[in-house]
């Protein structure tokens, strides 16, 4: 027997268990950190599960037909399914804090990515900031990516973006993922400070600062300007990660870079080829008094020679020109200062970075204090050590001695967080927007889309 009125219980009953789901969820939830965030996808999740009520409650007995009916519901179900795919999406991202083979590492990159975002905001600690704080999760995919609110049509992973993409006109929580390999390297929190940089680079000054930095770029590549123009927003992000997390990064990024000269000399769409990415951060370390060349030199990389390869030539020429040019604008004077930025704590041996680096490697004292920049010296710091007591030792560390290194650095990250307020003063709904109505067009569009695919 057909019942419209069973089906249309059926769904309220559906919206009913994800709401109490996300009510437990919620209060279950243990990161006071992403208090803002937290309260974002809930306005929306929420105000979406209330739309779809009203949806289900206009389905009555009193439909032209009971096929009518229970079409309605079936959209509605479908609806309802889609709203669980985007709750549990973000669910997963917070509940890896809870998952022994995470935790650390979140925790840890949690106290970086704070470090390196708070510190463009030059409030006292105990203000909230404009903006939230990204979220950072480990993903399957191999190197490290911000999200901002605004990158809603790039959502999630690969395999998820064709899903989810547009499931909010602005992300409620902006995102950091973070690969898998950081687990086992923590070496690769430096990186974090380069991601960070996605996030406030529109906050400097819009797209006209965007244009900017990129006519900047431009004008000093001379007659190879137009290669750089569409590098731009990396390279203020690696710029970013540098006035951040110091000149360890050079060394973090060619971990990644380093190849055949073939391929180290190669443009790419939006870098600057691999060899010519690592000379620009030694020109700018330089630049900021910080110990580029020595940097840059210490990984051994001879370059090619003259005439073999045209683009890498033009490039390379132009180096030191780029690097003043950044290094002149008015906008990244500004944020060098915001930031805090200190060249001395970079400086060898009695830098506060080398100073955490001694602690990681059990030869010195923990650094008093937990100043702003303090979790994202530990980064720069893990860099060194590894460097010392891995890459450059005369043999590779026992596994036991390993592990122990990755667990210390892990803690010195957590027990440098600074103290503060950490929640955001932006809105969590959209001002203009009744709460979940964004999000529930989004249902309906998959709902749709779901119907005319199947087969």
């Amino acid at each position: 027997m057909l019942s419209s009125n069973a089906r249309r219980q059926q769904a309220q009953h559906e919206i009913e268990r994800l709401v109490d789901d996300f009510d437990q969820w919620e209060a279950a939830v243990q990161a006071p950190q992403y208090t803002t965030q937290l309260k974002a996808i809930a306005s929306e999740v929420r105000g979406a599960a209330i739309l779809l009520q009203g949806r289900v409650k206009g389905i009555t007995a009193d439909s032209p037909s009971i096929g009518d009916a229970y079409g309605s519901c079936v959209q509605v179900e479908r609806q309802i399914t889609w709203l669980w795919r985007v709750y549990l999406f973000y669910r997963e991202k917070f509940d890896q804090r809870e998952d022994d083979r995470f935790r650390e590492t979140l925790h840890a990159a949690d106290q970086v990515t704070w470090s390196c975002f708070r510190a463009y905001f030059d409030e006292r600690l105990d203000v909230l900031v404009p903006e939230p704080v990204p979220l950072p999760y480990i993903t399957d995919e191999y190197s490290p990516m911000a999200l901002r609110r605004s990158d809603a049509s790039v959502l999630i992973s690969k395999n998820e973006r064709d899903t989810l993409a547009g499931a909010f006109g602005t992300l409620p929580v902006p995102l950091l993922k973070l690969p898998i390999g950081m687990i086992a390297n923590p070496w690769c929190l430096n990186l974090i400070g380069h991601e960070i940089g996605h996030v406030i680079m529109p906050l400097v000054g819009g797209n006209a600062f965007v244009q900017k930095f990129r006519e900047a770029l431009v004008a000093a590549g001379g007659e190879a300007g137009k290669a750089w123009g569409p590098w731009a927003v990396e390279i203020f992000c690696d710029w970013y990660g540098l006035i951040t997390t110091g000149p360890w990064i050079i060394w973090t990024f060619a971990q990644f870079e380093v190849a055949d000269m073939a391929t180290m000399t190669k443009r790419r769409g939006s870098y600057p080829s691999p060899l010519v990415r690592l000379q620009l951060m030694s020109a700018l370390a330089n630049r900021y008094g910080l110990s580029g060349s020595a940097m840059l030199q210490s990984l051994g990389i001879s370059p090619p020679p003259a005439g073999l390869y045209p683009d890498y030539d033009s490039d390379t020429a132009v180096v030191c020109d780029v690097a003043n040019a950044i290094f002149d604008l008015p906008e990244c004077a500004a944020v060098v200062k915001k930031v805090g930025f200190v060249a001395d704590d970079f400086a060898k041996a009695a830098g506060l970075a080398a100073q955490w680096a001694n602690y990681l490697r059990n030869s010195g004292a923990k650094p008093d204090g937990r100043p702003l920049r303090a979790a994202r010296l530990v980064a720069a710091a893990a860099a060194e050590t590894w460097n010392d007591l891995v890459f450059a030792a005369p043999q590779l560390p026992a596994d036991a001695a390993l592990e122990a290194i990755r667990q210390r650095t892990r803690a010195a990250a957590v027990s440098a967080g600074a103290p503060g307020v950490r929640a955001s003063s932006a809105p969590t709904t959209q001002p203009d927007k009744e709460p979940g109505t964004v999000l529930l067009d989004f249902l309906t569009q998959a709902a749709e889309e779901d119907l005319r695919t199947e087969v």
